[in-house]
C-alpha cells in the first residue's frame, strides 16, 4: 500500500493540477508494491495509470489573450507583462539555433500527438549569451508565435 507521504504528495498533485508529477508518484506506488512482491496490484495500478494516460482530454489553451495575475505590493513597480507580436521568422538566427527554435514550436503545436504517448513538450529553455545577443528578442518572438504572455 502507498506510504502517507506518497498519498499526501498525489492529493498535492492533484490540487496543483500537475498531472506529470501524480503519475510519476502512482508509478513510484506500483514499483513499491511489485518490489513488496504484489504483482497484481503492480500491474492494475500500471493498467489504470496507462488507461488515464490514453484517455486524458488534450487541454487547449485560449486562442484570447491568457490571463495573468497582476504583481502587488514591492513588486508592482518590477513586473510587467506583454503579448508580443514578434515573430521567428523577423529573426536572423543561426542554421542550428533556428532549427532548435523550430523544434521546441513543433512540439508545442503538436502537443496532441506528444500526448498521446504520455509527454509533454518541453516547457523550459535556457537562453544564455553575453548582453546585446538576442535572448530577450528570442524569448519575445517564442511568445509571439506561441501566444503566450511575456
Amino acid at each position: 500500500m502507498a506510504t502517507a507521504e506518497q498519498l499526501i504528495a498525489l492529493i498535492n498533485s492533484v490540487g496543483e493540477g500537475d498531472r506529470d508529477r501524480f503519475y510519476r508518484i502512482a508509478l513510484q506506488v506500483a514499483a513499491a508494491e511489485a518490489r513488496k512482491g504484489h504483482k497484481r496490484v503492480a500491474r492494475e495500478v500500471r493498467a489504470a495509470i496507462d488507461e488515464a494516460r490514453s484517455s486524458e482530454q488534450v487541454v487547449r489553451r485560449p486562442q484570447g489573450p491568457v490571463p495573468i495575475a497582476q504583481p502587488r505590493g514591492k513588486l508592482e513597480g518590477l513586473l510587467t507583462a506583454s503579448f508580443p507580436d514578434t515573430k521567428l521568422n523577423q529573426l536572423v538566427l543561426s542554421e542550428s539555433v533556428e532549427v532548435s527554435l523550430r523544434r521546441l514550436l513543433a512540439e508545442h503545436r503538436t502537443a496532441h500527438r506528444l500526448a498521446k504517448h504520455g509527454l509533454s513538450p518541453r516547457r523550459k529553455l535556457l537562453l544564455v549569451g553575453p548582453p546585446g545577443t538576442g535572448k530577450t528578442y528570442t524569448s519575445e518572438a517564442l511568445a509571439g508565435e506561441l501566444r503566450m504572455p511575456l
